[in-house]
């Protein structure tokens, strides 16, 4: 049985091989910020669920930004994705 692992901070995030990725909803751009940047500017135990920082789209100047949490597909893979 696996152990639930719960994630609630951008460290935590960072410890599961995980990312962010952000996207002003004014212009669907990406925006060029990421997790490592995330973390130098609000800090490891910056709580990310509810959270809205103060980020503004360069391109149109929206501040109706998502953020996506990326999964780390890649440890959590094992064998075969699909039954033969």
């Amino acid at each position: 049985m696996l152990t639930p692992i719960i994630i609630s901070t951008l460290d935590d995030l960072l410890d599961e091989g995980m990312g962010l990725a952000w996207i002003c909803e004014g212009c669907s751009r990406d925006l060029d910020m990421t997790l490592g940047r995330a973390i130098e500017i609000w800090g490891r135990d910056q709580r990310y669920v509810r959270w809205h920082p103060p980020v503004k789209c360069a391109r149109c100047g929206s501040r109706d930004i998502s953020m996506r949490v990326r999964a780390n597909t890649i440890k959590q893979a094992t064998g075969t994705p699909f039954e033969r």
